[in-house]
């Protein structure tokens, strides 16, 4: 059971987690495998997003062995942590994260801000990873549900800086689902009335998602789906 953190500890392992990943210890330099190698996310962009490692030893913090992706509110506050181990023998796909309301954040917001600002668009993808490979091929406006099923908070924050909507959840059963509730929070809240926004989908056949479709026509032309 990990304990609660407080808002200065989660700060401090943060801190030392971005320096070790970058370390020349064995398991980081195994950990940037994965990260630059395997899930082809560049260094600036892990850096952009305070991305880190905490190593095994460190057993005390509760997330020993783990990358940390943390989640910051769209002011750059850090909200909590979200983690991943990827190795095979993880238990529950390697993902943990600390308790919080999904449907008040988007992953990325506040990194995607100044893009989303300049551009009046926004790509609405699912995953994580989904952001942060999109950002490492520059479509620098992309942020995360954190989940297939928006809140209305999420879509607010959406409009008050975007005009134009590009939806990219996952090509299955549940984002489909997913984009139809933005409609639906559209027209339930009001704020298709107050807002002249413009929404489209982006094509992301024949893959499942935005990760895997710049792994399927590189990152060029996939680029050029979301842009």
């Amino acid at each position: 059971m990990r304990e609660a953190l407080t808002a200065e500890r989660r700060s401090l392992i943060l801190e030392l987690a971005e320096k070790t990943l970058f370390d020349d210890s064995e398991e980081s330099v195994e950990a940037r495998s994965y990260l630059f190698g395997s899930r082809k996310i560049s260094d600036s962009v892990a850096k952009k997003f305070h991305i880190g490692y905490v190593p095994k030893r460190a057993i005390g913090t509760g997330f020993g062995g783990r990358l940390i992706l943390p989640l910051h509110d769209h002011h750059g506050n850090l909200i909590c942590f979200t983690t991943r181990d990827w190795r095979p023998d993880a238990h529950n796909r390697g993902h943990w994260h600390e308790s919080f309301e999904k449907k008040w954040y988007l992953y990325g917001m506040h990194q995607a801000m100044e893009s989303i600002i300049s551009s009046r668009s926004v790509v609405l993808v699912e995953g994580q990873f989904d952001v942060l490979r999109l950002h490492s091929i520059g479509v620098t406006n992309a942020v995360g549900l954190l989940g297939s099923k928006p809140g209305w908070v999420q879509i607010a924050l959406l409009l008050r800086e975007a005009d134009h909507l590009k939806l990219a959840l996952d090509n299955d059963e549940a984002g489909r689902l997913g984009a139809k509730e933005v409609f639906n929070i559209l027209k339930s809240s009001g704020l298709s009335k107050m807002s002249n926004v413009d929404i489209s989908f982006v094509q992301l056949k024949p893959a499942k998602d935005a990760d895997e479709l710049i792994d399927k026509l590189g990152c060029d032309s996939a680029k050029e789906r979301f842009i």
